[in-house]
């Protein structure tokens, strides 16, 4: 958390600095680096900026498996950077009345997936979206048992829902009923 907020007070002063995207990215690494040798608790940052005219990444630090340096062009698992924006679309289709917290999520999902996690035990009508935000739907999580070494292993495949889905069945568990246990899991 404390190198968060610097961070993103850098990257706004530099985005109002210069609308050159050259002097921009020369500028945020000199910013970067000191910023990542500060943090001994950092493992790495990785930066990526995409605006009209503008995609470039930029990354200091270690990869966490091996220590050798980021590479700001190589995959990674977004996993929780996701759910902030999944929560506030949800409470904005709440908030218009498309959708409520206490529904049951086994509608709102495709056939195939209903299939998918009926045919492992899982009861879609007593799961509601509160239980998929609170990570109390009782789902396994498909990140654990290997999945980073599989990932490792063939670094430009791009994971499909689907593909994380059926992982989730395939290797988790039904760890408990909706409501009585709180797991976090990408698949919520």
């Amino acid at each position: 958390m404390s190198t968060i907020r610097p961070l993103a007070a850098a990257l706004t002063v530099v985005l109002s600095l210069s609308a050159v995207a050259q002097p921009l990215q020369k500028r945020l690494r000199t910013m970067l680096d000191p910023l990542y040798r500060s943090d001994t608790t950092c493992v790495g940052i990785v930066v990526h900026v995409e605006a009209p005219g503008i995609s470039w990444s930029v990354a200091s630090g270690k990869a966490m498996k091996g220590g050798e340096a980021l590479d700001p062009e190589a995959p990674f698992l977004i996993a929780g950077n996701s759910k902030t924006y999944v929560s506030a679309t949800i409470l904005r289709l709440v908030e218009e009345g498309k959708l409520t917290l206490d529904q049951a999520v086994g509608p709102l999902l495709t056939e195939r997936t209903r299939t998918l996690f009926t045919g492992d035990g899982y009861d879609l009508d007593a799961i509601t979206l509160t239980h998929l935000l609170s990570h109390t739907s009782g789902l396994d999580s498909y990140t654990e048992y290997g999945y980073m070494d599989s990932s490792t292993a063939d670094p430009k495949h791009r994971w499909t829902r689907d593909e994380q889905l059926v992982r989730t069945v395939r290797v988790g568990t039904k760890l408990a009923e909706p409501g009585d246990h709180y797991s976090y899991a990408d698949a919520n």
